[in-house]
Order: C-alpha cells, then sequence, then structure tokens
C-alpha cells in the first residue's frame, strides 16, 4: 500500500540525500572513481535538472572495478556522519548492493523493515558487472545469481513479504519457513562467496555489462560505448556525471520519458520506517 509522507517530510528526506551525494561525489573526485546517474536520478537531471517532484531518493551506477575501490576507501573518509551498508558488510540487510546513509537515519519500506539491519536516508551505488554475449550463458548467469540471493532471503527471514492468501501464496510462505530452518547451518559466507562468484564470472571479459543485483538484469544491459564517455549534467545544483547514451538508457526505462506518468504511478520509496537525525543542524 503506498503510504504518504507527513508535510514537508518528501523534501526533507531529499535534501539529506543530496549532503550524502555531495559526499559520494567528493570520495569519486578525491580517488578519480567514474560513476554515472542512473534511473530516477538520470531522469531527474534531464527532465528536471533535479529530483522528479515525488521521487525519495538517488541512484548512481558504477563499474564493477571503481566500485570496488570505493567501497576500500570510503570507510577512511566517512567518518561518523555516513554509513555502507549491503548484504555483503552487513550480512542482514535488504540488499546485495551498496547503500550509503546519513548515519542516526531510517528510511525503509514495510518489507524491508523486516531485516534486522535498516538502512537510512541514501544514496544507492549499483555495481555493473561484465557479462557474457550468449544468452544461454547470460540466462544460466542470472538464474544462478538469483537462486543464491533467495537464498540470502529464505536464510535471513522466516516470513518474507509474500503477497495473497490464495494457497500458492501461502505455499510459498510455508516453504520459506521450511527453508528458514534448514538454511541456519548453511554459513553465510558461503552464499554470499557464491553471489559473488557468479557476478564475476566473466569480469575482464568483453564490453556487455549489466545490474546483476536487481531481479531484471536482462532490462538494464549496456555497452561500455553507452556508459562512457561520462557526460556532464545538473542535479539540484550539483555537477553530476550521465552516461554517453543518457537519451538511449532513459528510453530503455521509461520509454517517453519527456510525458509525465499519470497520478496514480507517481510512486516513490515512503517507509514503513522514517527517522531523521535530529542532531543534525
Amino acid at each position: 500500500m503506498m503510504m504518504e509522507y507527513q508535510p514537508g517530510d518528501l523534501k526533507r528526506v531529499q535534501q539529506v540525500s543530496l549532503s550524502v551525494l555531495r559526499e559520494f561525489i567528493r570520495i569519486c573526485e578525491k580517488y578519480q572513481l567514474d560513476y554515472f546517474a542512473h534511473w530516477g536520478t538520470a531522469l531527474g537531471a534531464v527532465r528536471h535538472q533535479g529530483f522528479i517532484p515525488w521521487d525519495d531518493d538517488i541512484d548512481v551506477g558504477m563499474l564493477r572495478e571503481d566500485y570496488e575501490r570505493f567501497l576500500q576507501v570510503a570507510p577512511g573518509e566517512l567518518g561518523d556522519r555516513f554509513v555502507l551498508s549491503s548484504g555483503f558488510i552487513q550480512k542482514n540487510c535488504s540488499d546485495m548492493f551498496t547503500k550509503m546513509s546519513a548515519a542516526h537515519t531510517i528510511h525503509v519500506t514495510e518489507q524491508e523493515s523486516l531485516w534486522e539491519y535498516w538502512h537510512g536516508i541514501r544514496v544507492d551505488i549499483f555495481p555493473f558487472d561484465q557479462i557474457p554475449e550468449q544468452e544461454e550463458k547470460q540466462k544460466r548467469q542470472f538464474g544462478e545469481i538469483r537462486f543464491w540471493n533467495q537464498i540470502y532471503i529464505m536464510k535471513n527471514l522466516a516470513c518474507p513479504m509474500i503477497p495473497g492468501e490464495d494457497w500458492k501464496a501461502k505455499g510459498i510462505r510455508g516453504i520459506c519457513r521450511f527453508m528458514h530452518v534448514l538454511l541456519k547451518v548453511m554459513p553465510m559466507n558461503l552464499i554470499l562467496s557464491r553471489i559473488r562468484k557468479a557476478s564475476l564470472r566473466y569480469r575482464g571479459q568483453g564490453d556487455l555489462v549489466t545490474l546483476l543485483y536487481d531481479i531484471q538484469p536482462e532490462k538494464y544491459m549496456l555497452r561500455l560505448s553507452d556508459i562512457f564517455p561520462l557526460q556532464e549534467g545538473e542535479f539540484e545544483g550539483i555537477p553530476i556525471k550521465l552516461m554517453n547514451h543518457n537519451h538511449m538508457a532513459l528510453q530503455n526505462s521509461y520509454g517517453d520519458y519527456w510525458e509525465l506518468p499519470p497520478e496514480d504511478q507517481r510512486v516513490n520509496h515512503y517507509s514503513g520506517r522514517l527517522k531523521f537525525d535530529e542532531t543534525d543542524g
């Protein structure tokens, strides 16, 4: 169910997200790491020169090498104002990709609130990994990552949010509870190592990349020439990097992206839990 922000809260979430973005960009510039706006952030930069009015997070992509270098250097740069989270870091949060959040904040959906670790108001950082040209090999790689990601979820959650009261939904919930008990004996590091191994299988091979940690990686396949050379854009007055073929990527994701969607499709990530850092000046 779509919830509404309290008056002023959406704008406040956006402003905190911008503070995270500024710090993310600072680190990338200091260490000469490439990144690019993606999804609603890329669309907002083009259509609104900032946030889509109803959006409440920021999305960026990085190639795997820059992504991993960022994860190496960022902890020494962030101090106590920002936090990195992912399944690979805390091992008990909802996503494999990294979220860089403002410390002492909470911003999770109702489904994410089922997890032990709750991220804050954030920038989502997505790694793009190399994949094979052959469709059959792609399907095997995507399927393997999807399988181990489901194992990761069931190890963490006895009762994932499965909507519906029909026999199929009840059956899936029963399987999840059963698997949660069985998976107690499986080391978490084994699950994560299988996800990572499958993600990096074609590292250094070819120029086709995608977001393997998305539920539909086939939708986000890009050539390196679609990404580079990066272009200059602006997001709420902040200089930001855009993909070389940003127009093509937006068309693939949104179709006629200049046309605003109907009001009932203007959705965001409104949280089941939202908390601001009240000590932040």
